[in-house]
């Protein structure tokens, strides 16, 4: 299973400047913004695939269990 990959996001928005300080901080609010919805995205896709991981593996050992039972 391969859990790599990246991920690109843009965004533009227009916000008031009243002085470099605020351009400043305009800058760090789009910055977090986004990289919380990032965080959140990734989280959804990590678990999701470490859920489906988790499932087929067991899954796998029942079917094992079922097989090696059938042996005996």
């Amino acid at each position: 299973m391969d859990l790599s990959g990246n991920m690109v996001r843009q965004v533009e928005q227009d916000m008031p400047v009243d002085d470099d300080g605020s351009n400043v901080a305009n800058i760090g609010r789009m910055v977090e913004d986004m990289e919380l919805k990032m965080r959140n995205l990734l989280q959804e896709v990590y678990f999701g695939k470490g859920k489906r991981f988790v499932y087929v593996i067991e899954h796998l050992l029942i079917v094992l269990q079922r097989k090696t039972s059938l042996v005996i």
